[in-house]
């Protein structure tokens, strides 16, 4: 229910959800305005029966009509030329996709390339993240809050010495990173070839 409330209040446009189902990676996309959900499945299999009509009754909104109709997308066949156990990575590149259409296209060959980028990207994240801290920087100098109504919380929390609502918000001790947008972009393909 709160992230429908968080989507009617937001500006959306794009939604994206990774998938995990018998230890095999897939997601869903959906590009606001698109007439269908977009699947993308690395092994090229069958849209599960019924997930359309589950997420867009739980994301629909009276702003933001999420569509049943599930189309598949265009993603490499895992296991040929390579990629085998690469669906999380087919998967994710799925969602940057939608998110960035020049992000270069997964293909099983270059599956290796692709996991030592992801790797890299979250080794420089760290080591970026762990100099800021060190010279007193925080979390929220580098990010914003997603939305207004985030914004409000933390900034309750703050004025409650950080308990109270973000606890209940957040349903955790720990900061959801789906609520703040980077206020840095890293371009972590730039080493692709």
């Amino acid at each position: 229910m709160r992230l429908r409330s968080r989507l009617a209040c937001t500006t959306v446009a794009s939604l994206s959800i990774g998938r995990l189902a018998d230890d095999h990676f897939t997601a869903v996309t959906f590009d606001v305005g698109s007439r269908a959900l977009n699947f993308g499945d690395s092994l090229h299999g069958r849209t599960p029966e019924g997930l359309g009509n589950l997420i867009s009754r739980s994301l629909s909104t009276a702003s933001l009509p999420v569509p049943s109709v599930i189309e598949c997308g265009d993603v490499a066949l895992q296991g040929v030329d390579g990629g085998e156990g690469s669906c999380a990575q087919a998967a994710l590149n799925h969602i940057r996709k939608t998110l960035d259409i020049d992000t270069p296209t997964w293909i099983p060959s270059k599956s290796s390339q692709f996991r030592d980028i992801d790797l890299i990207d979250l080794l420089r994240f760290h080591l970026i993240a762990k100099r800021r801290v060190d010279e007193g920087e925080d979390f929220l100098d580098w990010v914003r809050p997603a939305s207004e109504e985030v914004a409000s919380v933390i900034e309750a929390t703050a004025n409650m010495g950080g308990h109270g609502r973000e606890w209940e918000y957040m349903g955790c001790g720990y900061r959801d990173f789906n609520l703040y947008t980077p206020l840095v972009r890293l371009d972590v393909y730039s080493h692709l070839t």
